[in-house]
């Protein structure tokens, strides 16, 4: 690709996602629920109610991690403090590399960027993945999240559903 067709990809990797974004809003209220939990054991994200029913769980894949205190991005595949399963399975993002002829996809260590890089990265990356969506987790340390695709997204308790 050419930076004018890598531009253009950006721009519909974005807009695919921000309409993926506003399904997972509608469809599951991903972004209401009281809590959310992650097993890292498993790779499920749940979403539970106040009274702390399951309500919404999805599988998960690991694209990258985000620094606001250093503005810096790194690839899941590239990050040990990503179990090695889970490095594995985000190895795919790195065919990325190939078809848009950017390195960026391949590089091992952090990337100094913006936030708004970070999403454009993670929006061709669950492009290339097929992914539903994303959800973005706080690390340990607050300033540093984790973006997880998601795929797989189940409806639990449809009964107890607040009417809209």
């Amino acid at each position: 690709m050419n930076e004018e067709e890598f531009n253009q990809f950006a721009a519909m990797a974005m807009n695919e996602l921000q309409t993926k974004q506003q399904r997972l809003a509608a469809e599951y209220r991903l972004f209401n629920w009281a809590r959310w939990a992650f097993d890292q054991s498993t790779g499920k994200l749940r979403f539970e109610n106040e009274r702390g029913q399951t309500m919404v769980d999805a599988d998960t894949l690991y694209v990258g991690s985000y620094s606001q205190n250093s503005g810096s991005w790194k690839w899941a595949w590239a990050n040990f403090n990503v179990a090695q399963e889970d490095r594995a399975k985000s190895e795919e993002i790195r065919k990325l590399a190939k078809i848009t002829g950017y390195d960026i996809f391949d590089y091992k260590e952090q990337l100094g960027m913006d936030e708004q890089l970070a999403f454009q990265l993670t929006a061709m990356a669950l492009h290339h993945l097929k992914a539903d969506g994303f959800y973005r987790i706080p690390n340990r340390d607050p300033e540093t999240s984790f973006f997880l695709g998601l795929r797989h997204i189940r409806r639990h308790h449809t009964d107890q559903w607040p009417s809209d």
